[in-house]
């Protein structure tokens, strides 16, 4: 009788971890078909406008995928983790409006749809959280802890921060600015913990607390001219 209950148990189990991995697997191909049209809509918008589109187009994506890297992380996570990936039809998310009304659409369309895009981007309305709420819980429970997935949003953060402050001081080299970027928060976590990265955060956000400086963060002393020579983007 134990016998028979243990196997019921464990049938059960088995019958859990299978359903939550076609779920995450379902999530994950999500988000892969999500990203693939996002990048073809910054596409559309950076080859319709001439220079400026080539130039700020490109520039935005970069920041949209620096944003959705920990949803990419955990896309990768499940996609390693699955031995045998199945596709699946409940995965796979409409083209998006704008990718359908922009191919319809004539000139003026095309531009109020790219001037919306950019909205979305800004208001955060274009991230996959907001898009795919449910999918997105899933992938966030693949990635690991709730501690886990806010440092991972919070390195994000650091990236697309510093990117954001080379473009509004007029440098456009898309790529060697991320290069600056990602080696600039490598220093970071690899020279501060995890609290102290996390105080440093809050204590930027908090004006009546005393900003973080050389004078009264160690490590940051320790981490500057790591980070200056990081910076040296031409």
């Amino acid at each position: 009788m134990a016998a028979r209950h243990l196997l019921l148990t464990l049938a059960v189990l088995c019958g859990q971890a299978h359903a939550h991995s076609d779920a995450a697997q379902a999530a994950a191909l999500n988000a892969r078909h999500y990203e693939q049209e996002i990048r073809n809509s910054f596409s559309r918008c950076a080859s319709t406008f001439g220079d400026k589109g080539a130039e700020l187009f490109p520039m935005v994506q970069v920041f949209w995928l620096s944003n959705h890297g920990p949803i990419a992380e955990a896309v990768a996570r499940v996609r390693r983790d699955v031995t045998d990936p199945k596709p699946s039809r409940s995965g796979s998310p409409a083209p998006l409006p704008f990718m359908r009304a922009f191919d319809a659409g004539n000139a003026v369309t095309k531009h109020r749809l790219c001037n919306d895009l950019l909205e979305k981007h800004l208001n955060g309305t274009l991230k996959y959280e907001h898009a795919e709420p449910q999918h997105a819980e899933i992938l966030k429970d693949a990635f690991g802890t709730a501690r886990e997935w806010r440092i991972a949003q919070r390195n994000a953060d650091f990236t697309t921060g510093c990117m954001k402050r080379h473009w509004n001081a007029g440098r456009r080299q898309i790529e060697e600015i991320q290069a600056a970027c990602d080696c600039q928060t490598s220093v970071m976590l690899r020279v501060a913990s995890d609290d102290e990265l996390d105080a440093f955060v809050a204590n930027l956000g908090q004006p009546d607390k005393e900003k973080p400086s050389l004078d009264n963060t160690p490590w940051l002393r320790t981490a500057a001219p790591l980070m200056a020579a990081c910076a040296k983007v031409r």
